[in-house]
């Protein structure tokens, strides 16, 4: 994941006026899962970012998905 969608999906979140804890419980995935992907200590998979897409109600477009 680039540095680029991080911030991404950093900012977006932080426009929605989410916090990490609360994108976190809307989107199923776990606290720790989203501040790894935020820091950029993991690359996350497609189904992870879909999730993220789909509770920001974003697009995937700019966003690096895993093969």
């Amino acid at each position: 994941m680039h540095e680029e969608d991080r911030l991404n999906i950093s900012l977006l979140r932080k426009k929605k006026q989410l916090t990490q804890k609360e994108l976190s419980e809307l989107s199923g995935i776990s606290l720790r899962t989203i501040q790894r992907i935020e820091n950029s200590e993991v690359i996350p998979r497609s189904f992870t970012l879909r999730k993220i897409q789909e509770t920001l109600g974003i697009e995937l477009d700019n966003l690096a998905l895993d093969p």
